[in-house]
This record gives C-alpha cells, structure tokens and sequence, in this order.
C-alpha cells in the first residue's frame, strides 16, 4: 500500500478502538471510472492522490462521524456541487463589485475536500496531470487574516498527521451531552503538522505568486 492508504487505514482503526457507537460509517470507495464521470465538467484534473482518496472512501456516510479529526469529509458529488454552487456565487459578486468575473474570491482551480463549520480544506487543481497538490485552510472565521493557510504539502501527510494526532494524544475522544466529541491539543497538532509538513507555515498567497486576494461574500 501506499503511504497515503496506509495513514488513512490507521486513522479509521485508531478512531474504531475508541468510538463507542461502533465502526465508523464511511461510503465505500468509487472506481476511476466513475470519478472521472463526476469530474468531467471541471475546468481542470484532479491529482492522482485524490483518486487514490476516493477509490478508498467516498466521503462520510453521515455528517456526525468525523473521523478526520472533526472535519466533514465531502463524497465526491458533494464536493463538485460545493465547488459549482461556490465559483458561480463568486462569478456573480465579482461583477457586481465591478470586477471582471473572472477576478473572484473563489479561484476556479480549488477544489474542496473537507468542510468544517465555517470554511473548508482545498487542493488546487491543474489543467495538468499531476501527482499531488498541497492543502489549505480556508476559514472564514479568521478575522485576523481571512487568506487560507498552508497547512499539508499533499494528502499523504495531512493523514499521516492525524494518524500522529490520534496516536499521540492530540486528538482524543471524549463524551459528551450529545455523544463523542473530539478535544484537541492545538499545541500538539501543531507540531506533528510541521513536523510532516515543515514548510507550511504561511498562507496561500505566499506560496502561489502572482494571485489577488479578494475578500469571500
């Protein structure tokens, strides 16, 4: 296996040995075939991590099981409406704030993965074939600096990340008035992350030249 599949499988058995409603529920994995059914009208391709992704799982069965450490990991449909419903908005707020359209706030080669309660995690896709893609954050929350950050050089090590986090402590099940919850050690996430991804400390704009930010809504 690969060390892509080989962090998901220990993040779904380390999550398994400590979730009291049972195995967690993922969809059963799609065929390249059909994930390049799903893709076919994106203006670009996916990196062959992503089929790797969800010829292993295609998303989460029910928004409650969180296994990856408490984001929502989108089926493929789900994240093909996200990313059409959101550069069609995005189309429509450039023009009306007199810009061209295609000067947006959602840039037509970000592709969503995982949502959490007010932004998503993103690759930026190619025209081209290629292996892999870093990962940014996207929260609309983060006042202080809106951009989205550079969190994973590519998927592998965003799961080998929270496979640590599990492993470690970081993130830990606990109960709660409404079932499991996930508490986490920000401190600890932080230095597994770096520690597979040592270069990502900055935000998107930093590492892809040459882009306009523009403010989401």
């Amino acid at each position: 296996m690969s060390d892509l599949t080989d962090a998901l499988a220990e993040i779904t058995s380390l999550f398994n040995s400590d979730f009291e409603q049972g195995d967690i529920i993922l969809n059963p994995g799609i065929t390249k075939t059909q994930i390049a059914e799903i893709t076919n009208g994106l203006p670009f391709h996916l990196p062959q991590e992503m089929y790797e992704l969800y010829s292993w799982s295609n998303g989460d069965y029910f928004a409650g099981y969180k296994v990856f450490g408490g984001l929502y990991f989108l089926s493929l449909e789900e994240a093909v409406e996200s990313y059409c419903k959101t550069i069609e908005a995005a189309k429509k707020q450039a023009i009306t704030s007199g810009r061209d359209n295609s000067d947006t706030w959602w840039n037509k080669f970000w592709f969503p993965i995982f949502n959490i309660e007010e932004g998503c995690y993103f690759i930026r896709c190619s025209q081209e074939h290629k292996q892999s893609s870093s990962v940014f954050l996207y929260d609309y929350k983060d006042w202080d600096d809106m951009r989205p950050k550079y969190k994973y050089t590519n998927l592998a090590n965003m799961f080998k990340t929270i496979a640590e986090c599990y492993q470690t402590g970081a993130y830990q099940l606990r109960k709660g008035e409404h079932g499991q919850y996930i508490e986490k050690d920000y401190e600890k996430e932080k230095s597994i992350r770096l520690k597979y991804n040592p270069e990502a400390r900055s935000t998107y704009y930093d590492v892809i030249l040459g882009e306009t930010f523009y403010l989401p809504g």
